[in-house]
């Protein structure tokens, strides 16, 4: 849409109204946008900090620029200077506002974290094993009745696969001492028979 667009820009005919575009773009920003937003929104129970948020997400896209081709397409007079005053306050607010959209909701303290994917490990298992994984990080009171492994109270059927203690990762028996942040991975809803097979192996089932 953009290569599209940009062919109907001539660079010399921009650079005859940069300035005049450049004002308008700033006047925008910092006085049209958060006026127009702050008032709108009188009637709505919103955070200052989620107005002051809005008035900065100005326009980026490729919506203006088709909308002031509509005065070019009508053949009306100086319609290209309006639409090369458009284009730069566009690329003007895409620069400025665009790439600090993210910095700014921070500075607000309006960002969520994204949503943790997988685990620590990097183990996934396959839908139709029935079992499933799970992470737990260690606290001194977990540690109450022991620091070795096969002094945990874990759920019958459970089986520590991993532990991650910093950046190392390490393969359990019941011996293994436990330090208060170490990660367990643990899988559980194994089958009765598959159990019994893993107590004879590791301990630290329960």
């Amino acid at each position: 849409m953009f290569l599209t667009l940009g062919l109907l820009v001539n660079p010399r005919e921009m650079l005859t109204v940069w300035i005049a575009a450049i004002a308008i773009g700033l006047f925008m920003m910092f006085i049209a946008r958060p006026a127009a937003v702050f008032l709108t929104l009188i009637p709505f129970r919103i955070p200052t900090r989620a107005k002051v948020f809005l008035s900065w997400v100005g326009l980026r896209g490729a919506v203006p620029i088709i909308f002031a081709t509509y005065p070019v397409i009508a053949d009306i007079e100086n319609a290209h200077v309006l639409f090369n005053v458009v284009f730069v306050i566009t690329l003007l607010s895409l620069l400025l506002q665009g790439t600090t959209i993210a910095t700014f909701a921070r500075k607000l303290k309006l960002d969520i974290p994204a949503p943790k994917e997988g685990n620590e490990f990097g183990v996934e298992l396959p839908d139709e094993l029935g079992s499933q994984l799970e992470e737990q990080t260690l606290k001194e009171e977990d540690l109450a009745n022991g620091n070795h492994l096969a002094d945990m109270n874990f759920a019958n059927g459970t089986l520590v696969m991993m532990i991650k203690r910093g950046n190392s990762f390490i393969v359990p028996n019941g011996k293994l001492e436990l330090y208060p942040g170490d990660i367990l991975l643990s899988i559980s809803n194994l089958t009765k028979d598959s159990s019994k097979k893993q107590k004879e192996v590791n301990p630290a089932i329960k």
